[in-house]
């Protein structure tokens, strides 16, 4: 699309690409070749930043939303038995064990954030991959698991900390 329409933008001008975190880590489930695809988005991103940005003074970026109720995200592994599906299961995780706890993402939350992308606020700002996912991409593990349970519930001593969803931490 950028090779088409570059050459009808105007300097400074800014185009977005959406990306998801099987881009960078494994996400079991979300397969079907999406994964690699997503990791050639991401490094088309930062090569057409420098194409585009050369050619046509266009900014190119990306981001990388974490799982949202959308038209896209409702064709993917519904379940069968009446158990959530692969999205709702991903929300789901998402909000037991990002750093913000407790939160769904939000269409707007995407959709404002391309609109920062987009904006002068934003002009020195290409080639990027920003990661609108309730800081998920920052975890190394998952707050949830059983084998941290001990460990979050006698050590950290921050009931803040503990996954909204699991009642079984709260008061720890």
């Amino acid at each position: 699309m950028v090779q088409q329409f570059g050459p009808f933008m105007t300097s400074g001008g800014s185009a977005i690409s959406i990306s998801y975190i099987a881009a960078e880590k494994c996400v079991p489930g979300y397969g079907g070749g999406m994964s690699s695809a997503k990791a050639a988005l991401e490094s088309d991103t930062r090569v057409l930043a420098w194409e585009a940005g050369r050619k046509w003074g266009i900014r190119i970026n990306c981001i990388s939303a974490g799982p949202a109720k959308t038209r896209a995200a409702n064709a993917i592994k519904k379940a069968k038995d009446g158990k959530p599906g692969f999205i709702d299961r991903t929300i789901q995780f998402y909000a037991a064990n990002s750093p913000l706890a407790g939160r769904k993402l939000k269409t707007d939350d995407v959709g404002t954030s391309a609109l920062a992308l987009c904006s002068d606020m934003n002009a020195a700002v290409t080639g990027t991959i920003l990661h609108v996912d309730l800081g998920m991409h920052t975890m190394g593990m998952a707050v949830d698991s059983v084998h941290i349970k001990d460990f979050i519930s006698d050590h950290v001593g921050h009931p803040e900390w503990a996954p909204a969803e699991l009642p079984e931490y709260a008061g720890k």
